[in-house]
């Protein structure tokens, strides 16, 4: 920052723009900030980067500012004739671009692999101002992500992504019935007392043969890092698990066929059900077959004697 400045920092727009992106066009006051239950989600002076987030203190008990892939505590203060300079520990960067934000974060390599060596990122780009359940590494691993086939991978990815931008705030306020970009499927929030969000997807009525959605076949994924900006507007939620466009598919892409998803469970024990059931019916069938032809020719016996 120093160099910029000796280089005439009004010359250099991204710089410029980046500067005010740490500057608010209002004081907050520490003490408001300090004893706050709620994330503020505030506009910057930057025409680029509108917003920065102020997360009340946490187990850290510091202040944070997450700004993009950065999050900043907020060690020290001075109060000024017209405003408060803030001193935090790590330097605030403008949000990058959606892919580029995938790249940085070190939980979605996974993600990133997958994107870029199959050229997906339009599923992300095509539009701003949307929302993004981003699978962390560990729910590519548990459920052998790699292997999943190329139009199932779009399936997918799609059914992670939903238009509008829904922060924090907004999933903590009230439970919601999200319609994501793969062919208007929904998924459903819910957040809990103790600051938890869960997403839950994957269950369809017409996948149940009285037309309705089957609670077996849910996936239940919780957001374990919430509120990563980004340049376009649109904001990253990283989740622990896999949400499946289609809980048919679920079954192919377990890792060695040891472990299934609750909708595959549900598949496999109604089609053991329907073999147990018909192979009992095929015993039935038998003992009654059988019991008809002893009783002919117990009759036939009878008469001829």
């Amino acid at each position: 920052m120093q160099l910029a400045i000796k280089n005439n920092l009004y010359s250099n727009r991204t710089t410029l723009a980046e500067l005010l992106y740490s500057i608010l066009p209002a004081a907050h006051d520490v003490h408001s900030l300090t004893y706050s239950t709620q994330r503020q989600y505030v506009k910057t002076l930057s025409a680029n980067y509108s917003t920065i987030i102020i997360s009340p203190p946490t187990s850290s008990l510091n202040i944070q500012v997450l700004a993009g892939v950065t999050v900043a505590n907020i060690t020290n203060y001075t109060l000024c004739s017209n405003g408060i300079v803030y001193y935090v520990d790590q330097f605030i960067t403008a949000p990058l671009n959606v892919v580029n934000t995938i790249s940085t974060l070190s939980e979605l390599n996974q993600l990133e692999n997958i994107v870029k060596s199959q050229n997906l990122s339009n599923i992300f780009t095509t539009t701003s101002n949307q929302t993004i359940f981003a699978p962390i590494d560990a729910a590519w691993i548990a459920l052998n992500g790699t292997n999943i086939p190329f139009g199932t991978m779009i399936h997918d990815l799609k059914y992670h992504v939903v238009d509008g931008i829904y922060y924090q705030q907004d999933l903590l306020k009230k439970n919601l019935t999200l319609a994501t970009t793969y062919s208007s499927a929904t998924v459903q929030t819910e957040s809990y007392t103790d600051g938890r969000i869960v997403i839950i997807g994957g269950a369809y009525a017409a996948d149940s043969l009285d037309g309705i959605a089957d609670d077996n076949m849910l996936t239940v994924v919780n957001i374990v890092r919430s509120d990563i900006l980004t340049s376009s507007g649109t904001v990253i939620h990283l989740i622990d698990k896999i949400l499946p466009a289609d809980p048919n598919n679920a079954v192919s892409l377990v890792r060695g066929g040891d472990i299934t998803s609750n909708s595959t469970k549900s598949r496999n024990a109604n089609a053991l059900a329907v073999q147990t059931s018909s192979a009992a019916t095929i015993r039935i069938l038998g003992h009654g077959l059988f019991l008809i032809i002893f009783t002919v020719i117990l009759v036939c016996y009878t008469i001829s004697n």
